[in-house]
């Protein structure tokens, strides 16, 4: 990876690296877009796609969570 962070533990670098939210992002794009091409959504790759887009998005939306409290917490907020 390109950054520190990324050599460190999962939960101290959850939303401090740019790169990782980035790739959480294009993943969770990624399966959302499968999920939708896909012709049936109720067959064992629909449900795949699926969780897979479903996981993506939910580390994205950990990441903005995380990123938001960073940022709040560096500012003074929380001391």
């Amino acid at each position: 990876m390109s950054c520190q962070q990324c050599g460190e533990w999962f939960l101290k670098k959850i939303g401090r690296c740019r790169s990782c939210m980035w790739q959480s992002v294009i993943i969770a794009f990624i399966g959302w877009f499968s999920w939708l091409w896909l012709d049936c959504q109720l067959t064992v790759e629909g449900i795949t796609a699926l969780f897979f887009a479903a996981a993506g998005s939910m580390l994205w939306l950990l990441h903005i969570t995380f990123w938001c409290y960073w940022r709040w917490r560096d500012k003074g907020h929380l001391r």
